[in-house]
């Protein structure tokens, strides 16, 4: 393997024109480390205060959303699940985040993985009760294409939660794996 993306590679992995390209990309170019770092620039290019707790050895809350500077209110947490080859997120991963949103008492919380999640899992995270949404290779795509859709992407001081409030609402997509043979 060559040697890994720093955070000036970034912008380029971010304008990935297609979900395909930046999934290769992803699965061959980031370990896990620059991978969590990845999602962080994602957070915050969506306008987010982000805080790197990933290497506290923390209740699995690898990132803290804040809105504006000084950490001013907590929006979300999120866990970063880098996974090889094949592995899902699995149901204990998610129930565990659970609690640590919960116990944190975040309005919010997002399970981002550069695979995908096992059906009880996914099932699990998009629970009525939830307040964690899963965001597989897919859904981060999508994400980063909204933002870059975005007229104020680059300038906005408020989140762009229009897109995640919206994941697991109004709108109920299907289990990834029920989408591939």
């Amino acid at each position: 393997m060559s040697q890994q993306p720093s955070e000036d590679d970034f912008p380029s992995l971010f304008a990935t024109p297609t979900c395909e390209n930046m999934l290769v990309r992803i699965r061959s170019e980031l370990e896990w480390q620059p991978f969590e770092r990845f999602v962080e620039y994602v957070f915050r290019r969506a306008g987010y205060v982000t805080e790197n707790t990933g290497l506290q050895f923390g209740p699995g809350i690898d990132l803290r959303l804040y809105q504006g500077p000084g950490k001013q209110k907590l929006l979300g947490c999120v866990s970063v699940k880098h996974h090889k080859n094949d592995g899902k997120v699995t149901l204990q991963e998610v129930r565990e985040f659970q609690q640590s949103v919960s116990d944190l008492n975040a309005p919010r919380g997002y399970v981002v993985t550069n695979t995908g999640f096992r059906k009880p899992a996914f099932d699990q995270a998009m629970g009525s009760a939830s307040k964690v949404r899963p965001l597989d290779g897919e859904m981060l795509y999508r994400f980063i294409a909204y933002l870059r859709g975005s007229r104020l992407a680059d300038s906005s001081p408020t989140p762009r939660r229009l897109f995640l409030s919206r994941i697991g609402s109004s709108v109920q997509r299907p289990y990834p794996g029920e989408l591939r043979a």
